[in-house]
């Protein structure tokens, strides 16, 4: 397709069409009903190789983004619960927000996995922060439907957020924080709304 050569995966199932999807890492799955024979499968992939390809790339965009979102070198601009900060390091002090820098506060500045596991729990506590008063000032329109729901934060590969509404708990994706707030914003009314 488009003078790639691509493989996919293929799953007979019981379904009534045959569906494609592109997964998070970009890779191509099928699934389809048992009588469908692979000659037809092939034809259909053929016939929707324009949204098969754009979307392979977008997964693509989507991953490097994800492996170039904790670069964490000295000096460069990074995206940050809706601002832009030039990342800085630091040996002391606490990790925080300093005008047009974020400093991170870490014991060995030079090694970078260190660095990232810093952004990274810099990330989460200034996201659980904000997404707990964005719950506060949400839940009142959902009271009736569930108690305060809990938060939890994780790195999630292909969804923003989750929501279990039997136990009450929404999931976002640690993520989030290096986007705009009203993107963060969204996700957390999305959630809401399956209660």
């Amino acid at each position: 397709m488009g003078g790639r050569n691509l493989s996919y995966e293929c799953v007979r199932k019981k379904v009534k069409n045959v569906n494609i999807r592109i997964r998070p890492d970009g890779t191509l799955f099928v699934s389809a009903p048992r009588a469908v024979s692979y000659q037809r499968i092939e034809e259909i992939l053929r016939a929707r190789e324009d949204f098969i390809l754009r979307a392979m790339d977008r997964a693509r965009e989507r991953m490097d983004q994800y492996r170039n979102a904790y670069n964490c070198d000295e000096g460069e601009r990074i995206s940050f619960m809706g601002g832009t900060y030039t990342l800085r390091f630091a040996e002391r002090g606490a990790s925080r927000v300093d005008g047009e820098n974020l400093i991170l506060v870490l014991r060995k500045t030079e090694d970078r996995e260190k660095r990232r596991e810093a952004l990274k729990r810099f990330a989460e506590k200034r996201l659980g922060e904000y997404a707990r008063q964005r719950f506060a000032e949400v839940y009142p329109l959902f009271s009736e439907a569930t108690p305060m729901p809990e938060l939890k934060l994780r790195v999630m590969r292909a969804r923003w957020g989750s929501c279990r509404p039997k136990s009450a708990v929404i999931t976002l994706n640690t993520r989030l924080a290096f986007y705009p707030t009203a993107y963060i914003d969204y996700v957390i009314l999305h959630e809401f709304t399956h209660f």
